[in-house]
């Protein structure tokens, strides 16, 4: 019975070692391929985005945001010289292609010790051999709040149609968005 116990022992741990030695050498060749490929395959996705994504400075979103309220503003009669403000509650968010490995130790009893989890970002390499992240994707500014001054608002049924106009437009509540005339 000894002999029996000794040779499964024996065959658990050439199992054991041949596991780990099958998973060193697809480490090993993984280390090969990813360095090779891993251009090519980051140059294809970023290809895919550029197109569709571009990052934008969060100043330059503002005033865009502005500019294109001031036009709508512009076409309601009645109103003119319009000035619109906004303030931010947040600046733009990046979120860029990353991969993630989780190594875990864990004790002989089967409990884990430590999870170390590590995130590296994707990088593209393009033809000037210059590297960067590829970006996923852009999470715009939230907005704060909205001012607006304006000649032309005469009645309290003006100011509230422009109140409504910018919150739908924004998608803020009301009491965000603020209308005074400048006359």
């Amino acid at each position: 019975m000894n002999n029996k116990t000794d040779i499964k022992e024996k065959n658990r741990k050439i199992l054991i070692a041949i596991g780990l030695f099958a998973g060193a050498v697809l480490i090993i060749i993984s280390f090969f391929t990813t360095g090779n490929n891993s251009s090519a395959n980051t140059k294809n996705i970023n290809t895919a985005t550029a197109g569709n994504l571009k990052r934008t400075d969060t100043e330059a979103y503002i005033i865009e945001q502005e500019k294109k309220l001031c036009e709508i503003l512009r076409r309601i009669r009645g109103v003119s010289e319009p000035f619109v403000m906004i303030t931010l509650d947040s600046s733009s968010e990046y979120i860029y292609a990353s991969k993630q490995s989780i190594k875990e130790s864990s004790s002989k009893d089967g409990g884990t010790l430590q999870k170390d989890v590590q995130k590296d970002i994707i990088l593209y390499e393009d033809e000037k051999k210059s590297k960067s992240p590829i970006l996923v994707r852009e999470i715009q500014p939230k907005i704060k709040g909205v001012a607006v001054v304006c000649n032309g608002i005469s009645s309290a049924e003006m100011q509230l149609k422009i109140i409504n106009l910018v919150s739908t437009v924004l998608n803020l509540p009301t009491n965000k968005v603020y209308v005074i005339s400048a006359d």
